[in-house]
Order: structure tokens, then C-alpha cells, then sequence
């Protein structure tokens, strides 16, 4: 598949859709007069018309014959009836790639009712700052060219691995959730930081840079991270009595149970 003429269609304009239409026009995939949208109100497709100077049309189905590749970036809720409306203009040259959640590839095939290659991306909120953890699963009758193109368009928001789709409720319990789980962790250091007498602000970012230090310092994959926790678990030090209060609580079993309940929840929205 080449960029020159390949047109992409996003349905749907909220914050995943604005995320891949500014990585994929940095990362100079296509030009912005290859991009199309439809979004449901008039002020958000003005918004991305007027941002990145991409073009609006009047409907969905405008989206369906104007493009090559249709992005469904549309809330799980509102799925079904995308599908159902555009399901007449889509024809076996189309790509569909679908950011919802809770929708299988066979549920999006059944609503199209056509056999037609049908990708789902697993994505997450860093995508805004270009650093979301992705994992893609493809339709079997995606063709290599295809899965390429996918990829390409996913990179430009983050890293992705290829994953079967019976990995995907997982794939969206950890990463795509996980960023909140995260953030309800970095919290709780802010809370813990000022109860012991810091101020708010040093101990939010004493937090932040914490967190941040020891992800780079865990990619750069110099050490497994029981050998990076040893580093800094001198005996009779402060860290290894912290530690050894964490495995004692379970801590390591609750977190387990958290992604386990994410896991639950997205078998039961399919």
C-alpha cells in the first residue's frame, strides 16, 4: 500500500481519532487532503477541519466512499449503528480498523455483513504524547501489504505488537487500561509523600520523575527488574523493609485481581 493516493477516513472526531490524525500527519503518512472525517457535531469537525487543515464531510457514509482505509473511532455504544448505516457503501476495496472497545472482528464483519479485512487496534491514552503501548489484531484475510500499512499508521502514535485476537481483552486490561491504574498508584505516592510532611508540590513531583525514572531505566533492559529491585534492596536498608511490608500485603495479588476485573469486564461488552 503506498501513501500517494491512499486516502483515510476517520469516523468519529474525539480524543483517539485527533491523537492518530496528528501522528500519522508528523509522521508525513499522508497529506491532509487525504484525510476525511465525520464526527457527530458540527464544532468538532470544524475543530480538526481548522487544526489540521483535513477535510469534513456531511456524512458517514461520505466518509465510506471518499476513503480507502475507514478508522472507526467511535464510542462502543455508538458502534453498531456506525456499521449499520455505512454497511450498504462499503466494498471489498475498503480497510476497516476499528479503535472501539468491546467489538470482536467477527461482530464488526456480521453488522457489515460483507467479508472484508477488518483490524482491531488496542491503544491507550499516550498516544497523545506519541508513547502508547499498542497491539494490533488482524482479520485472517488481511493481506501483508495490509498488516504493513497498519502498523506504519500505529506507530505513529507509539510502540505495537501484534497480538491474536484471543489476547485482545488483555491486551486492553493492561495497557489500555493500565495507564489509569497508574496514574491511581502515582496518587497514592503524592498522598504518602504528603502525609509524611511534604509539600504537595514536591511530593507530586518527586512522584512523577520517580515513575518516569525507573520506566526509562526498566526499558533500557540492562537488568531484568528483579535485578534492578536487588539494586536498590541493600540489607537492613529503608528499601528492603518498604518491600517487605508490599509482599506481605498481597499487594502484588490485588494488582493481579485489578487487570483480572478489566479482563472480565471486556469479555462482557463483546
Amino acid at each position: 500500500m503506498t501513501n500517494h493516493s491512499h486516502k483515510i477516513g476517520f469516523i468519529g472526531g474525539g480524543k483517539m481519532a485527533t491523537v492518530f490524525i496528528a501522528g500519522v500527519l508528523a509522521k508525513k503518512i499522508c497529506p491532509p487532503q487525504h484525510i476525511v472525517v465525520h464526527t457527530k457535531t458540527s464544532t468538532s469537525q470544524q475543530r480538526l477541519h481548522h487544526d489540521f487543515q483535513i477535510l469534513a464531510t456531511r456524512t458517514n457514509s461520505d466518509v465510506v466512499d471518499t476513503s480507502d482505509t475507514i478508522i472507526l473511532a467511535v464510542k462502543p455504544i455508538d458502534l453498531t449503528s456506525v456499521l449499520t448505516e455505512i454497511s450498504d457503501r462499503i466494498t471489498d476495496k475498503h480497510l476497516i480498523i476499528s479503535l472501539a472497545t468491546g467489538a470482536s472482528i467477527a461482530k464488526i464483519k456480521e453488522t457489515i455483513g460483507k467479508d472484508v479485512p477488518v483490524v482491531r487496534v488496542m491503544s491507550n491514552t499516550a498516544a497523545r504524547i506519541g508513547m502508547a503501548a499498542q497491539a494490533v489484531s488482524f482479520d485472517p484475510i488481511c493481506t501483508n501489504a495490509q498488516k504493513q500499512w497498519v502498523l506504519r499508521l500505529c506507530e505513529a502514535v507509539g510502540t505495537v505488537a501484534e497480538v491474536p485476537e484471543s489476547q485482545a481483552n488483555a491486551v486492553m486490561a493492561l495497557a489500555g487500561s493500565g495507564p489509569a491504574f497508574v496514574f491511581w498508584l502515582m496518587e497514592a505516592f503524592i498522598k504518602a509523600g504528603t502525609r509524611a510532611g511534604l509539600a504537595e508540590k514536591l511530593a507530586t513531583d518527586l512522584t512523577l520523575q520517580t515513575f518516569s525514572g525507573a520506566s526509562l531505566l526498566a526499558q533500557k533492559r540492562y537488568a531484568t527488574l528483579p535485578e534492578l529491585i536487588h539494586e536498590v534492596s541493600s540489607p537492613g536498608g529503608i528499601t528492603i523493609e518498604g518491600l517487605k511490608h508490599l509482599n506481605s500485603s498481597d499487594c502484588a495479588d490485588i494488582l493481579s485481581e485489578t487487570v483480572a476485573a478489566a479482563i472480565q469486564r471486556a469479555q462482557e461488552l463483546e
